[in-house]
């Protein structure tokens, strides 16, 4: 388990017994150029992961669940027979580990839907993940479930504050693979990008576009607009 990482890592003699069971031999071979290096060239390589996993794993809550050999749920279950599954997150009480451990859960869900490759498709029932703050989670491997979701009937609703949360490369990959994109009001700046995805101007010359912006600037409360693109 997680647990295990920073012995794994630290000793050895745990490595050498942990490797003869290992058959993939990328894998044994990073480990053999790994043990040959000086301790203190080793040390240096593994500082910052020791200090991220440590500090993670301070957290006894936390603690608890990678420590445990056997997941208490099966989340292929939970997609497959229509099972409701609520994680609460709260950064208050789990402060930085909240992230990291909801990415790890949306890692998890992902390649649950993904496994569904031994279903057919027309007979894979839809399941729908709904994330807050998803910003906080979303790591590269969250674009590929944006661009493969559909074909595992696993339908994402994502909520955000501002777009400035987002890298380049995920903003673009929200925008272009979302059906539906619902906008309360936002900032000048989310204004300006978001005019473009919803709205069409009355007429082509700027002017057109800042009616649209101040538009999605001025909405009261609770309005939204919402563009489905089929």
């Amino acid at each position: 388990t997680l647990v295990e990482l920073p012995l794994l890592l630290s000793d050895s003699l745990v490595r050498k017994r942990i490797l003869k069971k290992v058959k993939n031999p990328t894998c044994r071979q990073r480990f053999k150029e790994y043990d040959s290096l000086r301790p203190a060239t080793r040390r240096e390589w593994v500082e910052s992961t020791l200090n991220k996993v440590n500090a993670f794993l301070s957290d006894q809550r936390i603690r608890q669940i990678f420590t445990s050999q056997k997941s208490s749920f099966n989340l292929r279950e939970i997609i497959d027979n229509k099972k409701i599954l609520l994680i609460k997150l709260e950064r208050g009480r789990l402060k930085g580990s909240a992230d990291l451990l909801g990415s790890l859960l949306l890692s998890k869900i992902q390649m649950a839907a993904f496994s569904r490759t031994d279903i057919p498709q027309s007979k894979r029932v839809p399941f729908y993940l709904y994330i807050d703050e998803f910003q906080n989670f979303a790591t590269q491997s969250f674009i590929e479930t944006l661009s493969e979701a559909r074909k595992y009937k696993l339908s994402l609703i994502l909520a955000h504050q501002n777009l400035s949360q987002m890298p380049k490369e995920l903003q673009a990959s929200v925008l272009a693979n979302c059906g539906v994109v619902s906008c309360f009001r936002v900032s000048r700046g989310d204004a300006q990008i978001m005019a473009k995805e919803l709205l069409t101007p009355l007429y082509k010359l700027p002017p057109g576009w800042e009616l649209n912006i101040q538009e999605l600037q001025e909405l009261p409360q609770r309005y939204c607009f919402v563009k489905n693109k089929g």
